[in-house]
């Protein structure tokens, strides 16, 4: 039985293929020493080549897509962040980290622990933190 926590990181795209995967790969690199994890991808009704094709991808390899068919430029990212809630109460998730997916993570080894950590020993001071 794994004794992490469950955290939900997503990552929020529209017509940015190349940054999303940047996102998305580093993010999985960075927290390999971290199991108890999902990842959702909520794509804002992109039209980019090959974005189909990467979404079908991480699909297969176990990662939730979540398409809009049509754009809402004004609401779309709020919009996506309420899915992300949502999807977090489904899955009965611990910790959140909603993301633009122009998001690139770099530091490696523990960070996902150290954060953990800082919000559970700050919790009742701390609403919400962002990376």
């Amino acid at each position: 039985m794994n004794t992490e926590p469950l955290v939900l990181f997503s990552a929020i795209n529209s017509n940015r293929l190349f940054y999303l995967k940047s996102c998305v790969e580093s993010f999985i690199k960075c927290t390999d020493d971290y199991s108890n994890k999902k990842i959702l991808i909520i794509d804002n009704a992109s039209v980019e080549i090959g974005t189909k094709e990467y979404l079908d991808e991480k699909e297969k390899q176990g990662i939730k897509i979540i398409k809009t068919h049509q754009r809402d430029y004004s609401n779309e990212f709020a919009i996506a962040l309420n899915t992300t809630a949502e999807y977090a109460f489904e899955i009965n998730a611990s910790y959140v980290i909603p993301s633009q997916a122009d998001t690139q993570f770099i530091a490696k080894g523990k960070w996902l622990h150290d954060y953990i950590d800082f919000y559970k020993a700050n919790v009742s001071s701390v609403g919400c933190m962002s990376l």
